[in-house]
């Protein structure tokens, strides 16, 4: 994937952990694997 796409993905990150918390980062994996 390229870096434009990787730095929306950190954004996405971002904002799913702060909102809902570190349990959100097992999900984060999972959504990267089906869109590489």
């Amino acid at each position: 994937m390229n870096n434009y796409k990787y730095q929306d993905c950190i954004l996405f990150l971002r904002i799913f952990a702060s909102e809902n918390g570190i349990h959100n980062i097992g999900f984060f994996h999972i959504w990267i694997n089906k869109h590489p």
